[in-house]
């Protein structure tokens, strides 16, 4: 609901657009906008209970803010509770949105829900942030909470200046790593309702992104059409044969070779495409013996090193890569025990 100055001139307009607006002074003023044009004065009291207090013009301006401010002790804020502001917020925004974000504020400030409004302070918002583990989502709903406090009252927000917690060196961060990868291979069968995806990602290294926007139209010939990669610029890798088995194996129902959205995300606890893809180019480098440049074409990476990588052969031929291709896919599946 809009915040705007109420004056004689915009009372006296039959265009207002339907709604409920606030009055920048006094606080707790508000005028309900009908759809035949009619205008009511009304009360926001603190606890979230509204009042009508007359109808223009029958109720002046003047007579209103008088009105509002002789209850000035009642109307601290226009919304009592962080739900009820959130409430308001909501309507202004698309039902999507609302339904996402209120998931969001539920989830991470649940016991601030019910409560006043003006019982969440620097201190508590501070402490909010501190506990949410990923630093993006714990700013998302600290800046959330400021978009709806300013939405419902002119009065400072308290979450200014709260600082974001200080990530831990990368030494102590926790990451999933693949210690044994013939152990991953069979646990990945177990626990994944989609097996045969990760492995295909293992023998290709092919970024995440890439996997989900794969179509059926794209394999051509026992290559695959990577048309929007993350580098910006198309370009054709090679399968090898148990990649190409894999998709082979596949029913082809509708235009997605992997139709579902949730198979993207790995099981709890396990590594996801990322780490896959730092393995792949691991083994091809050291197991494999590929030079860089392949490795380099295969993976879409724009890394430069020395000038003599790049001498003496011609890396970018089909029969090349597809040679490479090949062997690098072998030396994977001996890693993770696919042979």
């Amino acid at each position: 609901m809009p915040v705007r100055s109420i004056t004689e001139a915009w009372l006296d307009n039959p265009n207002v657009a339907p709604g409920l607006y606030w009055a920048k002074s006094p606080l707790g003023l508000g005028c309900r906008v009908g759809k035949t044009g009619t205008k009511a004065f009304l009360l926001q009291r603190h606890g979230g209970a509204r009042i009508t207090i007359g109808r223009w013009p029958e109720m002046g301006l003047q007579a209103a803010k008088e009105r509002a401010v002789s209850h000035g002790d009642g109307l601290t804020r226009r919304a009592g509770t962080l739900a009820e502001a959130f409430a308001q917020w909501a309507e202004e925004v698309p039902p999507d949105t609302a339904k996402i974000r209120e998931q969001q504020m539920r989830k991470h400030m649940a016991e601030w829900w019910d409560r006043p409004l003006t019982k969440i302070t620097k201190t508590a918002l501070q402490r909010i942030k501190k506990d949410i583990e990923s630093p993006w989502v714990a700013r998302d709903v600290i800046s959330l909470h400021g978009t709806v406090w300013r939405y419902v009252t002119d009065e400072p927000w308290p979450g200014r200046n709260v600082r974001q917690p200080k990530k831990p060196p990368k030494s102590q961060r926790k990451r999933r790593r693949i210690e044994d990868r013939e152990a991953w291979a069979t646990e990945i069968r177990r626990r994944s309702p989609h097996p045969d995806m990760w492995i295909f990602i293992a023998l290709t290294g092919l970024r995440r992104g890439d996997i989900c926007r794969m179509r059926w139209e794209h394999l051509r010939d026992g290559w695959l059409h990577i048309p929007t990669p993350k580098m910006g610029e198309a370009f054709d890798i090679p399968l090898c044969r148990r990649s190409r088995a894999i998709l082979d194996a596949r029913p082809r129902v509708g235009e997605w070779v992997w139709p579902y959205r949730s198979g993207f995300k790995a099981p709890s606890g396990m590594p996801g495409a990322h780490q896959l893809r730092h393995i792949y180019r691991s083994v091809a480098e050291s197991v494999a013996e590929a030079p860089f440049p392949i490795v380099a074409r295969l993976m879409d990476h724009r890394e430069r090193r020395g000038s003599t990588d790049l001498y003496g052969e011609d890396y970018d031929t089909p029969e090349r890569l597809m040679h490479w291709a090949e062997r690098i896919g072998d030396a994977v599946a001996a890693e993770y025990g696919l042979l």
